[in-house]
């Protein structure tokens, strides 16, 4: 006979049929050979009292598994805290938006918006005031031509066209001004709207610059200010960003006002929404768990590396490197210490889960906090530094050159649908420390119908150098990127000329 309960090898539990047999043995000890069919009276009472038993069964085996991998809710959430972890909560979607309108309107907090063709709300989560001085987009008109200067003045510099052409002339000659500083202190991207007038938006969508119109028959026709969104509902709710195509534009989703205020004219999210997460479910708990409890134990590379990942919320990658040696390595780390790179999650408590796995005499080195790092007291009110990296951005710039496929119709936007899937691309395949492997992005160019061939000549530079001059500083083929370095990709970086 089979053992039962809790075994070596865990717990086995009788079914309904085995209490059944187990009944009728012990029966037939007693009393030799009766009758235990369901007619008769012996079979009338085996069932009910099987039943019971069973139910035991079951209420045992619930009881087993709350305490062990297995468990589910509460059971879950307990086995969890056993271990120092906590169940992730729900958490909401977000988005830096542009609220256009007149100057000086304040928007309440809790102010609400609409991503179209949807049910789903936003809520602002602070009061913001639309001011020229923290300005995300505006778009400027030229309303005259025949001044002598035109100057734009952006978070304190000056741009400044001469041209003596027409309005449509001069609206283009700031475009490209402005652009040509891109990476300088402005951090605006222009757009030419061909029509003498030119639209300017923070080159990351999210941070808001002063713009003074200085000089020349220049007025502002729209302008907004950054105002960030959260969604009402937790969970991955979505709102696209717009399409910027070369002459098309769709409106970012979350366009519609909710909440009317005098002097808010309208709102429009110019990225997508950072997607907001479910309750954690048990399989996911569960898995986490196990992968915690397999980093426990020593600080080795792989502890300090797993802790990171899986212990703070927003991490979405992490790389440890140590240097065991007696000198100072290559790359700059002190003799026995260790380099934590950390891309997301919160500046403290990411040193205070380093702090808290580390070895007990072991440096720590990074670039966080301008290097100075962050202060984590122990547990006798001593405060230490804990230094960490975050990944060092490497700006990417490409030029593509493509041919018509005239046996397939190339949309009217193309190039701009181009230039997008790359970035696309991009952002989602290239991770802390991956280089860029030519190749492989043709795949996101040749989605895009009516294109016969491509070619992808790019550069890469630090955010503080300038940008790069096409040709001379652009090249075919792969780019490394550095083990402690990651690329990042903005569609302002990418040139698609019309085939």
């Amino acid at each position: 006979m089979a053992d039962y309960g809790i075994t070596p090898t865990g717990f086995v539990k009788k079914t309904l049929q085995e209490i059944k047999s187990s009944l009728q043995d012990a029966l037939a000890t007693i009393f030799g050979t009766p009758r235990t069919d369901e007619g008769s009276t012996f079979g009338g009472l085996i069932g009910p009292f099987a039943k019971e038993t069973a139910d035991v069964w079951e209420l045992v085996e619930l009881i087993y598994n709350s305490q062990t991998k297995f468990a589910t809710d509460l059971s879950m959430d307990n086995i969890l805290q056993l271990v120092g972890l906590t169940r992730r909560a729900a958490s909401n979607s977000s988005v830096v938006a542009c609220c256009f309108g007149t100057q000086g309107t304040s928007i309440p907090l809790g102010s609400t918006a609409k991503v179209e063709n949807t049910e789903n709300i936003f809520s602002t989560a602070a009061a913001v005031t639309i001011d020229q001085a923290n300005i995300l987009r505006c778009t400027i008109e030229l309303t005259a031509d025949g001044d002598p200067a035109y100057t734009v003045k952006i978070n304190g510099e000056d741009f400044t066209s001469n041209s003596a052409g027409d309005e449509i002339a001069i609206a283009t000659d700031l475009v490209s001004i402005i652009n040509d500083a891109l990476t300088g202190s402005t951090a605006m991207v222009a757009k030419d709207n061909l029509d003498g007038t030119f639209r300017l938006t923070d080159n990351e969508n999210e941070i808001g610059y002063p713009i003074i119109l200085v000089a020349g028959s220049l007025s502002l026709t729209e302008f907004g200010s950054p105002v960030t969104f959260r969604a009402d509902l937790t969970g991955p709710i979505a709102a696209p960003g717009p399409v910027d195509g070369l002459l098309v534009y769709t409106e970012g989703a979350l366009n519609i006002i909710q909440t009317p205020v005098s002097g808010w004219d309208r709102v429009e999210n110019l990225q997508d929404a950072t997607l907001g997460t479910d309750l954690e479910t048990d399989g996911e708990a569960r898995a986490r768990r196990e992968a915690s409890l397999q980093s426990r134990g020593s600080a080795t590379v792989e502890t300090i590396q797993a802790r990171i990942l899986n212990d703070i919320a927003g991490v979405v990658d992490c790389t440890v490197f140590e240097n065991d040696t007696d000198s100072v390595d290559g790359a700059g780390r002190l003799p026995h210490s260790f380099e934590a790179i950390v891309e997301g999650g919160d500046d403290q408590e990411i040193a205070e889960k380093i702090w808290e796995v580390k070895a007990a005499g072991i440096q720590t080195v990074g670039n966080a906090n301008g290097g100075a790092g962050y202060t984590v007291p122990d547990s006798q009110g001593i405060d230490h530094t804990i230094k960490y990296s975050r990944p060092v951005p490497k700006l990417v710039y490409a030029h593509i050159t493509i041919t018509r496929y005239l046996e397939e119709a190339f949309p009217v936007n193309g190039t701009a649908l181009v230039a997008q899937s790359f970035v696309d691309y991009g952002e989602s395949n290239t991770p802390l420390g991956k280089d860029l492997i030519e190749q492989r992005f043709y795949d996101s160019i040749f989605v895009i119908p009516g294109i016969a061939t491509a070619v992808i000549e790019w550069a890469i530079t630090d955010e503080s150098d300038p940008a790069p001059a096409y040709p001379g500083d652009y090249a075919t083929g792969n780019i490394a990127i550095g083990p402690t370095s990651i690329a990042r990709f903005n569609i302002a970086r990418v040139n698609v000329p019309t085939p």
